[in-house]
């Protein structure tokens, strides 16, 4: 049976290749960027002819915020390696 606090069970991450991690964190975060400008559009448009935000649209924009911190973690990572 598995026990979530027998400490030999543990093991340590597996090594990333540095090219695909990092491509694929510059890849979500171009993305991410992306929708986040064109949700910005549409919430500006929106405001601007008076009509109210529909919360799912501020939710999603919210979620686009999360690559600034994915960046301030790939540059903490770049500078651990270096």
């Amino acid at each position: 049976m598995y026990n979530p606090f027998d400490r030999s069970a543990k093991m340590a991450p597996s090594h990333y290749p540095r090219l695909v991690f990092h491509g694929l964190r510059t890849f979500q975060l171009v993305s991410s960027v992306i929708v986040g400008g064109i949700m910005s559009f549409f919430i500006w448009h929106l405001t601007h002819d008076h009509w109210s935000t529909p919360w799912t649209f501020i939710w999603v924009w919210h979620s686009c915020l999360g690559p600034g911190n994915r960046e301030e973690q790939l540059a903490d990572h770049c500078m651990r390696d270096s």
